[in-house]
């Protein structure tokens, strides 16, 4: 059968139609490529893994952002003010 190491998810195949069992996004008689909507991944256990398909509704608008991003950020630690003459003549 050559079904392939990484892609199949057995090694038995049909023995009419020579088919491998396919990982879940894998496609191809000997589980070889990714299957429509699906990418290569460099996971063994899993090689072919679905594209995220971009929801326009899912996507954050401006008056979430700020909660969204309280969540993930956390305010600096210290008190830093940056003076642009000094910041400016430093650099160049």
């Amino acid at each position: 059968c050559d079904c392939h190491p990484v892609g199949a998810a057995g090694k038995t195949c049909n023995q009419t139609t020579g088919q491998c069992p396919c990982k879940d996004g894998v496609t191809g008689l000997t589980c070889n490529r990714c299957a429509k909507g699906y990418q290569q991944s460099r996971s063994p256990v899993a090689p072919c893994i679905k594209i995220p398909a971009i929801n326009p509704t899912s996507l954050v608008t401006s008056t979430e952002a700020p909660a969204d991003c309280d969540s993930y950020c956390k305010p600096a630690k210290g008190n830093y003010k940056i003076n642009m003459k000094k910041y400016c003549k430093k650099d160049y």
